[in-house]
C-alpha cells in the first residue's frame, strides 16, 4: 500500500511498533529525517515537534508496523487520532477492541498460484521448474516471508539444487536461510529477516499458561485442517471455560485460525514452531 499509494500523501512515515515503549523513539527518528527546524534537545519535545509537523501541509500516511500490544496500541492511537493522518497498522492480532474504530483487513497466505508467481519474479530462480517451485512453496506453507527468505538464499547459492535445499529445510529452525542470512543485503521493507523472530512477536503476547499448552498441543495436529476443540482441551488438561479462553487468546493473536462454524486450525510453519517451543520447554 505504501509503495503503491504513498505518492498521494504529503508524507509517509514507517514506525516499528513491536515495542510500544520504543514508538516515541521511532517518531523522533521520523522528525529527524524530516530535518525539522527548531529541533529541541529532549525526546518528549522532539516527539511533540514531530507530531506538530504532521498536522501541516496535508494528510500523511503513518504505518504502525507489527503493533501487537493492546495497551500500547490504545495509547498511540489516542495520540494520533486527532491528527490529519491515515493510519495503517500491521499486526497478527485480530482481537482489537471495537471502540478503537479499526477496520480489519485480513491478509492470508499466498495461494499456490501467487506463490509461484512471487518466486518466478526472481531471475536466478529460472533454473527451477514449476513443479520444484510449487514443492518449495508447499513446504513453506505459502507464507510470503518464508518464500522471500528462501528466494534470497537460492538466488545466491546458484549451484544448490531444490531437492538438496528441501532436505536442509527438514529442520526449518536450524536452517541459516530462515534466520538473518546475509543481513547486509537488506530487506525490501526493512522487516526482520528471521522467521522465528516474527512468530515470537505474537508468542510473547501469550501470558496465559493454558493458552500456551493448547498451542503446543495444536503443533501435533494436522496443519490447515479443523481441529476438534475438545481434543485440544483434553490434551491440555483444561475445563470448558479455560479451553474457550485459551482458544480466544490464540485466535486473537493469529497463532491459530478459526473459520466460522469450524474448529481451529494451525499453519504448517506455526505447527513446527509450536513443537520447537515444546522441545525447548522440556529441555
Amino acid at each position: 500500500f505504501a509503495h503503491r499509494y504513498g505518492r498521494f500523501f504529503h508524507g509517509v512515515h514507517w514506525l516499528d511498533a513491536r515495542d510500544p515503549e520504543a514508538i516515541e523513539r521511532e517518531v523522533v527518528a521520523c522528525g529527524a529525517a524530516m530535518a525539522l527546524r527548531d529541533w529541541p534537545d529532549k525526546q518528549p519535545e522532539q516527539v511533540a515537534r514531530t507530531l506538530c509537523a504532521w498536522q501541516e501541509g496535508g494528510r500523511r500516511l503513518v504505518i504502525l508496523d507489527n503493533l501487537e500490544d493492546l495497551a500500547g496500541g490504545r495509547q498511540w492511537l489516542g495520540r494520533l487520532s486527532g491528527l490529519p493522518l491515515c493510519l495503517l497498522i500491521t499486526s497478527r492480532r485480530t482481537d482489537w477492541p471495537a471502540d478503537l474504530g479499526l477496520q480489519p483487513l485480513s491478509v492470508p497466505a499466498f495461494t499456490p498460484a501467487e506463490s509461484r508467481a512471487f518466486l518466478r519474479r526472481r531471475k536466478e530462480l529460472e533454473r527451477f521448474s514449476d513443479a520444484e517451485l510449487d514443492k518449495l512453496a508447499a513446504r513453506l506453507g505459502h507464507l510470503p516471508l518464508a518464500l522471500e527468505l528462501a528466494a534470497r538464499y537460492l538466488e545466491r547459492l546458484t549451484t544448490l539444487g531444490m531437492d538438496d535445499y528441501l532436505g536442509h529445510l527438514r529442520d526449518i529452525w536450524a536452517n541459516e536461510s530462515m534466520k538473518h542470512w546475509r543481513e547486509e543485503l537488506g530487506s525490501p521493507t526493512g522487516h526482520d529477516l528471521n522467521l522465528m523472530a516474527t512468530f515470537a512477536v505474537s508468542w510473547e503476547q501469550v501470558g496465559d499458561e493454558a493458552a500456551r499448552k493448547v498451542f503446543m498441543a495444536a503443533g501435533h495436529c494436522e496443519p490447515n485442517q479443523p481441529i476438534p476443540p475438545e481434543l485440544l482441551q483434553r490434551a491440555a488438561g483444561l475445563d470448558d471455560e479455560e479451553a474457550a479462553a485459551a482458544l480466544d487468546v490464540l485466535t486473537g493473536l493469529s497463532l491459530l485460525e478459526r473459520a466460522p462454524g469450524a474448529g481451529p486450525s494451525v499453519h504448517p510453519l506455526l505447527a513446527e514452531y509450536a513443537r520447537a517451543l515444546e522441545g525447548a520447554h522440556k529441555a
